[in-house]
């Protein structure tokens, strides 16, 4: 089989898994042609990748094309992409990455040997499940200048941002399916409706903060700001 799809919840984990791979096929580096797209790969996209496809190892005897998708993929790429998939140029792997499988048609997915990598479970010490609680729990009534200071403090870095967001996220989720079981309304910490929004755009910030450019103190202002 000469493509492969790569499901990791990190974008850039999947990258580096494929790039091992080649490796162990010896592709030399300078024959591992890698391709991100942060947005929606379109059939222009397809059809330039396709022309790519079709040149010559530099210093290999197989080269590959690693093409990472982090959003969505149209219906007409894929079609086109099929083509290829059911015949792929002599001496060539593709290595599809991305977050979902279930972006992909049937027809693509039958044509690739897929490789679901498995992330590590997040663990909070006592100590970090009270801070970000604490935190959460005061979001409504925080002043811009409070939320601004957050990003300022958890934004220094992007490893510093995404485990920021990864952590609040994880105690907002812990905290929507307490509040989903408590019978008395009347005991609830959170407005439900606004919980679940907050852990939505949470969900999604840390998402394009770890696999994209993006600048994550920006990132953190807006979703902070907008909660």
């Amino acid at each position: 089989m000469q493509t492969l799809l790569i499901i990791s919840k990190i974008i850039q984990k999947g990258i580096d898994h494929a790039i091992t791979i080649c490796k162990k096929e010896e592709i030399d580096i300078l024959d591992i042609d890698i391709n991100s797209f942060e947005k929606t790969l379109g059939i222009d996209d397809v059809r330039t990748l396709q022309k790519r496809l079709y040149l010559k190892p530099f210093k290999s005897k197989t080269k590959a094309m690693v093409i990472a998708i982090l959003d969505r993929v149209t219906i007409e790429a894929q079609n086109s992409l099929l083509k290829v998939l059911e015949e792929p140029p002599n001496h060539t792997i593709i290595v599809l990455v991305s977050l979902n499988k279930e972006l992909f048609l049937p027809t693509v997915l039958s044509r690739c040997v897929l490789i679901e990598l498995k992330d590590e479970g997040l663990k909070l010490s006592e100590e970090e499940l009270k801070s970000f609680a604490n935190i959460l729990s005061n979001l409504p009534k925080y002043e811009a200048g409070d939320r601004l200071r957050i990003a300022e403090t958890y934004g220094k870095t992007r490893e510093e941002a995404s485990s920021f967001l990864e952590k609040i996220t994880f105690v907002a989720r812990q905290v929507l399916l307490k509040q989903i079981n408590l019978q008395n309304k009347n005991n609830k910490d959170f407005d439900t409706a606004w919980l679940l929004n907050t852990l939505k755009s949470l969900q999604k910030t840390h998402t394009t903060v770890k696999n994209t450019n993006v600048s994550q103190r920006f990132s953190l202002e807006t979703i902070l700001l907008s909660l």
